[in-house]
């Protein structure tokens, strides 16, 4: 998922670019957190530019908690030596949260078996804010690195008309392809090994994804 990850891979790939995401997590809940993402970007090599668009939205928990998305993203592709290309990209998103309020349940609903009284509900709504995020990414065909921050304005997502800030997702990733040879594949000029990382932190969160992919052109295995 390239443009969720920096918005500088927007058009890393010469060819029109549509992506699908699907993710079910505790899928052995009952209401298991689940994702759907659709992006797609475009490379016009003639205006060193590139454009990209992407939706996303999630659920979780009995009441329905959903977070919905759309942002709309620009890199330059700017070549800063013979082979080598510096992009930078910016994101510009609107998004909205919101909660099934029907399906809320309040402890004095449970110990009066009676409708709640608890004042939060007369605070409870949904949430529309807008989200600027930026990034960086610098390439060739053998190597990558880039930086990127997500929410750098740090919207207030509250449901109860509280100061609740997103906190700003900070990540750092890359990686590089080294060529397989005197193998069954030595035939092959697209045949590599990719080792990569992933780096995120938001708030108080930190996670830390290391990978390796083998790649047999047009066959990927991770």
């Amino acid at each position: 998922s390239p443009l969720y990850l920096n918005p500088g891979l927007v058009g890393s790939v010469k060819q029109p670019r549509i992506i699908f995401n699907s993710r079910m997590q505790w899928a052995q809940l009952p209401n298991a957190f689940t994702t759907y993402a659709a992006s797609a970007d475009y490379l016009v090599e003639d205006w060193s530019s590139a454009f990209g668009v992407q939706v996303m939205t999630d659920k979780a928990g009995s009441a329905n908690l959903r977070n919905t998305s759309a942002h709309g993203m620009y890199a330059a592709k700017i070549r800063i030596a013979e082979g080598w290309v510096f992009s930078p990209g910016v994101s510009f998103g609107f998004a909205s949260r919101s909660i099934d309020f029907d399906k809320l349940v309040f402890g004095d609903m449970i110990i009066h078996n009676g409708p709640t009284t608890d004042d939060a509900l007369g605070h409870l709504g949904n949430q529309n804010y807008f989200d600027f995020s930026s990034g960086a990414v610098i390439y060739n065909k053998s190597f990558w690195a880039g930086f990127s921050g997500y929410h750098i304005n740090e919207p207030n997502y509250s449901l109860l008309g509280e100061d609740a800030k997103l906190p700003m997702r900070l990540s750092v990733h890359g990686g590089f392809r080294i060529p397989i040879k005197h193998s069954i594949l030595s035939n092959s000029k697209l045949s590599s090994i990719a080792p990569s990382f992933v780096y995120k932190s938001q708030g108080e969160f930190k996670q830390l994804d290391i990978g390796t992919n083998i790649i047999f052109d047009p066959v990927m295995v991770g």
